[in-house]
């Protein structure tokens, strides 16, 4: 599994999520199916850290700092 799909999980997002989460849902569901065709090895083993540094690109959009935020207390 992924570490987008390891988000999903860990998150408990589903077909079902609502808002923000039914977003997400989607968007790393996309990226899990991307990420299995094609696999990458993981930098860091924390998947958040993982996430938000794949997707490091982005930082400063408005997406990412809310990742960065819901993801904040489990960076540790």
């Amino acid at each position: 599994m992924s570490v987008y799909g390891k988000i999903v999980n860990l998150l408990g997002l589903s077909p079902d999520s609502q808002g923000k989460h039914g977003q997400w849902y989607m968007v790393f569901s996309a990226l899990d199916v991307l990420e299995t065709a094609n696999p990458t090895a993981d930098t860091y083993a924390n998947p958040f850290k993982e996430c938000l540094h794949r997707l490091s690109a982005f930082e400063g959009s408005h997406p990412y700092r809310e990742l960065a935020q819901e993801f904040g207390t489990r960076i540790g």
